[in-house]
């Protein structure tokens, strides 16, 4: 049966969870996904899961289950010839992901504006924790520090206790990314087509209810909520 994104190739230059995740969700509808890993620092979660056989051979349960039907290779894109191997797999990928520090990857001349150059149709996702511009750009976090900003921690746990992290991590930062290429590749030729998820964004519309609800004790305390 056919998949909504058979044809559709994606180049991952992600690691950890938030990327990963997002482009095994694209792999599931059809798209082939190329994970891209350096050689010598691949991405850590090969080795976390609950088999410790796995984690020590690189292949962690964690890492097996968001590498699902995906091909992956080795590339140090701080070398020229990594660089180029890159630039020649994003010249005819329709979707390029990846969730680095803000400004890594232009740096090395792989930003949006440097695969648009040799690719205008491309779809560029850039997922970080906090977006690419503004004082909290160059912060990293994971997922604990993004429950905590967004404030979903606080509607977790007993109404008068501390803020409780859920036990598993969350996955709405992720899915509005993916959501992001599907809906951009159904829009394949438009001027503007880069995509930049932040992590707190994505808790927004789980939580709009609660900030509404403080919103209005607030109104009603004379308390105004920014």
């Amino acid at each position: 049966m056919a998949r909504p994104f058979d044809g559709i190739k994606v180049l991952d230059a992600t690691h950890i969870l938030a990327g990963p995740y997002c482009t095994y969700q694209l792999g599931l509808l059809g798209a082939a996904v190329i994970k891209v890993e350096h050689p010598r620092e691949p991405d850590p979660v090969r080795g976390r899961g609950p088999v410790p056989a796995l984690n020590e051979a690189g292949l962690g349960f964690n890492y097996l289950v968001q590498g699902a039907n995906k091909r992956s290779l080795t590339l140090d894109l701080k070398t020229p010839q990594g660089k180029a191997v890159f630039l020649k797999l994003a010249a005819d990928a329709d979707v390029v992901v990846e969730n680095w520090r803000a400004g890594a990857f232009p740096a090395m001349g792989l930003g949006y504006d440097d695969i648009r150059a040799i690719n205008p149709d491309v779809v560029y996702c850039s997922l970080t924790a906090f977006g690419q511009q503004g004082p909290w750009a160059q912060a990293t976090a994971y997922d604990p520090t993004i429950q905590a900003f967004s404030g979903i921690m606080q509607r977790t746990g007993a109404a008068l206790g501390h803020p409780v992290m859920p036990g598993a991590a969350r996955r709405h930062d992720r899915l509005p990314a993916a959501r992001g290429d599907a809906s951009q590749l159904r829009r394949a030729g438009y001027e503007d087509q880069q995509i930049v998820a932040e992590g707190p964004d994505a808790f927004r519309a789980s939580l709009e209810p609660e900030i509404e609800r403080l919103r209005e004790l607030g109104r009603r305390a004379n308390i105004v909520l920014r």
